[in-house]
């Protein structure tokens, strides 16, 4: 809201009081409107912040892709184990398959 500065009247006397009531309240109802706006926005983070913390790691779609990537290398370590055990293939590749990739 636009707040209208203070302004005397030509000819040097006060605004009438009327004008004065008038500011007043504008400034009460510009007040209070910025208060709200404050009230609701802390309320949407504190409502947003519950439901981060309150939800399942299940639900995080970062956490499933990061569980599907550690499933898909403990599968492929296995099977190159499998393959060496078998005498298919040498203990360097284990350890290129237990490295960590960059």
């Amino acid at each position: 809201m636009h707040r209208r500065a203070f302004r005397p009247r030509r000819g040097g006397g006060r605004a009438p009081l009327a004008d004065l009531e008038a500011q007043a309240h504008e400034n009460e109802i510009g007040r209070a409107s910025k208060e709200a706006r404050a009230e609701s926005v802390a309320k949407r983070i504190a409502e947003i912040g519950s439901a981060k913390r309150g939800s399942p790691p299940e639900a995080d779609p970062v956490l499933k892709e990061l569980r599907h990537i550690i499933d898909v290398r403990t599968e492929q370590l296995a099977r190159i184990r499998a393959l060496y055990e078998q005498g298919r293939t040498s203990a360097a590749e284990i350890q290129e398959a237990e490295a960590p990739r960059k």
